[in-house]
């Protein structure tokens, strides 16, 4: 009976042993499989130079990019840009060769008045990607209105610019001011057959 007892003693101990241990694993294991994840994630952010990012204002492109922003040599951008992310874009990303904005919705905002309404447009701010010798190819979206003075002048190396369109929606196009594509002496040729908004077109603009 002493041998019954103490065996169902051990026993009852073990499996208390083994709750424990189980119970442990179980807390712990969602954590490190959230860490992998969020590891996994920011590994994959770049993949052979090529960065597909989608940013809604709360963080920059800097941000979002971190220390693998010299290595993006093409940048697919959605979403919101700022005039800070176009100083990223000119100043940090020293590899940048293809600008695809195809996706982004909302840009820095130009404001003028007109019959005393205030009027404001997405706009490539001036001089924002000026004098960016590694920059090949741009890509700009519908929603695109505005691209203000010297914004990609000296861009030698610029030998392509696209302005896209949907089934859905027209290039908005109005306006782009002087000096906007000068110097960029790698610029044979601008197709502007899908801006059908396009009303002006600034002195020595290419």
């Amino acid at each position: 009976m002493m041998k019954r007892l103490l065996f169902m003693l051990a026993f009852l101990v073990s499996f208390g042993f083994a709750a424990v241990g189980q119970s442990d694993q179980e807390n712990t294991t969602p954590e490190q499989t959230t860490e992998g994840s969020q590891e996994s994630e920011s590994e994959t952010i770049i993949v052979d130079g090529v960065a597909t990012i989608s940013l809604d204002g709360s963080q920059s492109l800097a941000d979002v990019l971190g220390e693998g922003i010299t290595k993006v040599t093409k940048l697919i951008v959605s979403g919101t840009l700022t005039e800070d992310d176009f100083g990223t874009m000119k100043d940090k990303m020293n590899m940048l060769q293809v600008l695809d904005m195809s996706g982004v919705t909302t840009f820095p905002k130009y404001s003028y008045r007109n019959n005393g309404e205030t009027i404001q447009q997405n706009q490539i701010p001036s001089n924002a990607l000026s004098g960016k010798l590694t920059l090949q190819e741009v890509i700009f979206p519908t929603c695109l209105e505005l691209i203000n003075s010297s914004a990609f002048s000296g861009c030698n190396n610029l030998s392509s610019i696209v302005f896209k369109q949907t089934e859905q929606e027209q290039s908005q196009l109005k306006e782009i001011k002087y000096s906007a594509f000068e110097n960029c002496s790698c610029l044979q040729s601008v197709d502007l057959l899908t801006c059908h908004n396009l009303q002006t077109i600034g002195y020595r603009a290419f």
